[in-house]
């Protein structure tokens, strides 16, 4: 199986490439559980990796392929493709069960604030207090609590950063939810069960 959509996704890359750049109609290309695409530790899995590293980068947005990838966690892909998910246009992030991802999404979407206080101190003069002084959280506390926002949301609960135009990386964060979009609504599986019994 995974030769075949290995054989697949190469035919379709050299199909894009002959096709080249332009106004073409366009193809859309959505990769579910691209973790499955590239779990296979072989000798092709770094080709595939400078492949998929060219779509997102370069093909997608000059050969008119709307790209879409999912995964389930951000641990499940090696560093390198890590980064280059990231570098996608619009994005939408679940809950993770992982604390290090988590703390590496907080680190790409919030910036450090050198001024959000822990906490106040107070200061002494001979045993009476004349000020306070403010201890700040540290960079690696901020990134903990704002990581915090990826692995506490619920379900049917995203954070959403939106590319707002072409070529520019996303960095805000949007919260979104689905969990009432089609509330008490479920499949008919009598109705189901007729096809699949043919």
């Amino acid at each position: 199986m995974r030769f075949k959509l290995l054989w697949s996704f190469r035919y379709l890359m050299d199909f894009i490439k002959h096709r080249g750049a332009g106004r073409h109609q366009p193809i859309s290309l959505i990769i579910d559980e691209i973790t499955y695409l590239l779990s296979s530790a072989t000798l092709h899995t770094d080709i595939l990796t400078a492949d998929l590293d060219e779509l997102i980068n370069r093909i997608a947005r000059n050969y008119m392929v709307w790209l879409v990838a999912c995964h389930q966690e951000l641990y499940q892909t090696s560093e390198p493709i890590q980064k280059t998910l990231l570098t996608m246009g619009t994005q939408i992030f679940g809950s993770t069960t992982d604390l290090a991802s988590a703390i590496q999404l907080s680190r790409r979407f919030f910036r450090y604030d050198p001024y959000w206080v822990r906490k106040y101190q107070p200061m002494y003069s001979f045993g009476v207090v004349i000020d306070q002084t403010s201890v700040e959280f540290t960079m690696e506390e901020q990134a903990y609590l704002q990581a915090l926002r990826f692995l506490d949301l619920p379900r049917y609960h995203f954070l959403v950063s939106p590319s707002l135009t072409e070529g520019t990386i996303p960095t805000q964060l949007y919260p979104v939810s689905i969990a009432n979009v089609d509330p008490d609504m479920y499949v008919d599986e009598a109705l189901v069960a007729r096809p699949a019994a043919l």
